[in-house]
């Protein structure tokens, strides 16, 4: 089993500006005070575009995303906001980003481009798959090459994803699913990222994700982003409380010891085993380096 996660791409990127001066000769060195963008934003290859998420492909196995009308995307120079860009179309792979900026800018300038925003957070997650958007950051840098009279060429660029994304499923040693109510992952390595002001420090810990009910019912599947700052392989554990019941993980099969890395998408389904009532205990998750032996070297989890 492969799952597809590809980084996407801007190609074809023109920026066109318009703006006020006060002399012809301030066009060929200076966009000055207030000019527009539009760049085409368009998927490189695989199943995975640019924003808003579902699972597609083939096999129902790929993280796939487009854009949708909520998108933001946050133009900073020299780390202070100079504008934003929306979606012209929505619920498709490529469209034009358009907005207004502001500022000075020079043949050579580098601007950065964020989606959501530059400050990143992974608290607060639900497990709903819909909800994956507010945490898929992203971003890349917009160089400027050439500026000729009121248009600027820029190089081609693509955005990064800054989080991995999961899907978990859980069973009790009998194969039975459980229902999530909530699901703490903890990383051996002490470096899963909670979140990072983008002047700030970065705050480890683990991952607590706390779902809703769905008809009635708590979920059976659950999807996650993460960040590991290890940058290596890791050791994960899982707490889950399901029915009133904490379950764990206790072994080497119930952990996962794999390289996650940003951008990409994997299915997770791991035998948890009964702690106790929930009302009864305290869990505290700790892990011991047991080889998982559930992954392979190109980025999927097999199960």
């Amino acid at each position: 089993m492969k799952n597809i996660f590809t980084y996407i791409a801007l190609l074809s990127t023109v920026v066109t500006c318009f703006f006020a001066c006060t002399s012809a000769d301030d066009t060929d060195e200076t966009i000055r005070n207030h000019w527009n963008v539009s760049f085409l934003a368009s998927k490189d290859s695989g199943d995975v575009v640019t924003r808003s998420l579902y699972i597609g492909g083939a096999s129902g196995k790929s993280y796939v995303s487009l854009w949708e009308p909520s998108d933001v995307v946050y133009a900073y120079k020299d780390g202070n906001l100079i504008g934003t860009l929306k979606p012209v179309n929505t619920n498709v792979a490529t469209t034009e980003l358009t907005g207004t900026v502001t500022g000075d800018i020079l043949d050579g300038d580098i601007l950065n481009i964020y989606v959501i925003g530059r400050d990143v957070d992974y608290t607060g997650q639900t497990g709903a798959l819909a909800d994956m958007t507010k945490f898929a950051y992203m971003e890349s840098e917009l160089g400027v090459e050439i500026i000729n009279n009121s248009t600027i060429t820029t190089n081609k660029i693509a955005f990064k994803s800054k989080q991995f994304y999961l899907r978990f499923q859980f069973m009790d040693p009998d194969g039975v699913r459980l229902p999530i109510e909530q699901l703490t992952i903890h990383a051996d390595g002490g470096k899963l990222l909670q979140r990072k002001p983008i002047n700030g420090d970065p705050v480890y810990g683990d991952i607590e994700v706390n779902t809703v009910k769905e008809n009635g019912s708590y979920p059976i599947e659950i999807y996650v982003c993460m960040h590991n700052d290890l940058g290596a392989t890791d050791t994960y554990s899982f707490t889950i409380k399901s029915g009133g019941y904490i379950y764990a993980s206790i072994d080497a099969a119930s952990r996962l010891k794999y390289n996650l890395k940003d951008g990409t998408y994997n299915r997770v389904a791991r035998t948890l085993y009964l702690q106790g009532a929930a009302s009864r205990i305290t869990t505290t998750t700790t892990v011991d380096g047991f080889e998982d032996g559930g992954g392979d070297n190109d980025g999927n989890i097999k199960y």
